[in-house]
């Protein structure tokens, strides 16, 4: 039902400053190997009250999950690693974790966030740079938990909704904006680190009318002066039925990197 809105999940504004001690060596990124899957379910909830969050390789050292020191900490050394899924009961939560910057940026240590977790849903600790100075010599990262492809296959009163990313930039999707079933996604366009992340995977209520609105990131808004329109009428209203349903989303950017003007086209497939 259409409502107030009480988002599911919160962008935390989860911020850590880094400064560069030195520099590290480039290297061509490699395709994506598949994540670790682990349960993580104390209180021994059905599986079917499960959510997943991925935790990516080589950046995040998870060591608390509500105040709880884990036995083991969800981390992979190496940034070519899978990741890991971690299913979890669904509900509030929060989590501890360091993170390691690379690229000569040192380590930030006991940082939380917080988010809430609903079922058979999957969510993605996302960072991001909002600020950098002049020098590069130290940077401000910001921290958030969206939601990502879900991969369970849909029930019966259940449909899937695809949609491609043709575009290099990151861009927020927000499903039904302004209710109390708003969806927030994160995509990401075409890095190779991140599995299935140019395309999302949306599994949405059969016989109800849906909506997609398209927003730029807030380390975007922060790093660039930028505008983002819509190229002619988007197609964001939809309503699922028998069939999966499809769309794409092209971005075109004009001007200058930090004076840029964002163009999108939202289209149903």
């Amino acid at each position: 039902m259409k409502g107030k809105m009480t988002p599911h999940i919160i962008a935390v504004l989860t911020f850590a400053v880094f400064i560069v001690f030195g520099l590290a060596c480039a290297s061509t990124p490699k395709p994506p190997k598949e994540p670790t899957e682990i349960v993580y379910n104390p209180t021994g909830v059905p599986t079917e009250q499960l959510a997943t969050i991925f935790i990516g390789p080589g950046h995040f050292n998870v060591h608390h999950f509500d105040g709880v020191l884990l036995n083991s900490a969800w981390y992979q050394v190496s940034s070519t690693s899978g990741g890991m899924d971690v299913k979890i009961p669904a509900g509030s939560h929060t989590i501890g974790f360091d993170f390691y910057r690379g690229g000569g940026f040192g380590i930030s240590r006991n940082l939380t966030i917080q988010f809430d977790a609903v079922a058979g849903r999957n969510y993605t600790l996302f960072y991001s740079t909002i600020d950098e100075n002049t020098s590069h010599t130290s940077e401000t990262v910001l921290f958030e938990i969206f939601e990502s492809s879900q991969k369970r296959e849909p029930m019966s009163d259940e449909q899937l909704v695809f949609i491609k990313l043709d575009s290099l930039e990151s861009m927020n999707l927000i499903f039904d904006k302004n209710t109390d079933n708003q969806r927030i996604f994160r995509l990401k366009g075409n890095n190779p680190l991140i599995p299935s992340i140019s395309e999302l995977r949306v599994i949405v209520s059969k016989g109800e009318e849906h909506t997609i609105d398209v927003e730029l990131p807030q380390d975007y808004i922060s790093r660039r002066s930028s505008d983002l329109e819509p190229e002619g009428v988007p197609q964001r209203t939809f309503t699922a039925s028998s069939e999966p349903i499809r769309y794409s989303l092209k971005i075109k950017l004009s001007g200058t990197k930090y004076n840029a003007k964002a163009i999108y086209a939202l289209t149903r497939e």
